[in-house]
């Protein structure tokens, strides 16, 4: 009986121990984060906030990210792959939801840890990911299939892989040299995608613009409410190709305001007089300015920003016009390359009754509504004078 309670005794006190220290390394850690307006929250293992402050070293960087690989990271990505969802986040504005949650995850790292992790978590996502390192500085990069502008890339293979770290902090991080670390994480070979052709659900920052202009002699005011949040996610975003800037739709926000006044203008209209009406907007209402001279650097435009900036160019007004067309008559067009320019031609069911430029595609004659010019004139079916003779190329075609 004596040896019974003495064992009792001693394993009372290793149990609670065991429980404590088992409780100890899984405690739970809560984090709001908020994102275009979005309260985000997520909680995540505090293992995965542990750092040691890496040093630039390859031993290291291999260490820190073979200690990762035992934490528990998985719920953490789990709760990001679910805002990912419900949200409609494509792939870029994914990452950047996680960029932000790694610098609050490991506030206390050093700029190595955090884009170590970076890595990991995306590369556990399954996307192809490398990281490159070279004189005390690191990138992690990501194969990706899209055309991007003004943004390191590095060619491994046949694959391109592109700056995430310059793209999330606005750098252009150009290197003679840069030493690749080997680390395979399994399953990471999807490729990543900045297109956005359906925008992500966030709730709407609003507010209200007034363009005027004139259509034949009868002044115009539109009042039109855009969306903040959209204009935010793309000053947020690295040059891509310029056929997704007119591909991107404009704001849930802006097509509420703004279609019902135009429909109200275009009705009793003919065709030709709507269309007349939807480029008198473009080439009346908004003051032009190349890109360099009104920003200083390379500015393309989604049309909803064409609201928002003082000066656009005619690869922005295309945008636009490709958008009004969209959310009123929905008529099949072509997206038009010249060179220095950038027009729009439209499948009409009758010619324009002014028709110097005519385009033969598939089995429609489409003609061209510049959305530039001839600036004050409102009359469609010819470029400007200097671009009547030009060879062209067509970039993309909708319906």
């Amino acid at each position: 009986m004596r040896f019974q309670k003495i064992i009792l005794r001693r394993v009372l006190p290793l149990l609670f121990m065991s429980f404590l220290a088992h409780n100890l390394s899984a405690i739970e850690v809560y984090l709001d984060i908020e994102f275009y307006g979005q309260e985000i929250s997520l909680s995540y293992d505090d293992e995965l906030s542990i750092v040691s402050g890496v040093k630039f070293s390859e031993e290291e960087f291999t260490q820190f990210l073979k200690e990762k690989e035992n934490k528990s990271f998985q719920s953490l990505l789990t709760q990001l792959a679910a805002y990912k969802k419900k949200m409609n986040l494509n792939d870029w504005m994914y990452f950047e939801l996680m960029h932000q949650s790694i610098q609050k995850i490991l506030s206390n790292g050093n700029d190595y840890e955090k884009t170590l992790f970076s890595y990991f978590l995306l590369a556990k996502s399954g996307y192809d990911s490398k990281i490159t390192f070279l004189n005390h500085k690191m990138w992690v990069n990501v194969y990706t299939q899209d055309k991007l502008y003004e943004i390191s890339t590095i060619l491994l293979g046949n694959k391109n892989f592109v700056n995430l770290t310059a793209a999330i902090d606005k750098k252009d991080e150009l290197a003679n040299q840069i030493y690749l670390l080997e680390y395979n994480i399994p399953g990471a070979n999807k490729p990543f995608s900045f297109e956005m052709n359906a925008l992500p659900y966030l709730v709407a920052k609003p507010k209200d613009v007034n363009i005027n202009f004139d259509f034949k002699g009868k002044a115009i005011d539109l009042h039109v409410k855009i969306d903040l949040n959209l204009i935010e996610v793309i000053q947020n975003y690295p040059i891509f190709d310029e056929v997704s800037y007119l591909e991107t739709p404009l704001s849930p926000t802006a097509i509420k305001s703004l279609r019902p006044q135009l429909l109200k203008y275009m009705d009793g209209m003919n065709e030709e007089t709507q269309l007349e009406f939807l480029v008198s907007i473009t080439r009346m209402a908004f003051n032009y300015k190349e890109d360099h001279e009104a920003f200083g650097r390379n500015k393309p435009m989604i049309a909803e920003e064409l609201f928002f900036y003082q000066y656009s160019d005619c690869e922005d007004r295309c945008a636009l016009f490709y958008n009004l067309n969209k959310i009123t008559l929905d008529l099949p067009l072509l997206v038009i390359a010249l060179p220095d320019h950038l027009s729009i031609a439209v499948a009409m069911k009758n010619q324009p009754s002014h028709v110097k430029n005519v385009i033969k595609y598939g089995q429609r004659d489409y003609y061209f509504c510049d959305p530039t010019g001839p600036f004050n004139a409102h009359h469609i079916g010819s470029l400007p004078k200097e671009y009547q003779n030009s060879t062209y190329e067509i970039l993309s075609t909708y319906k």
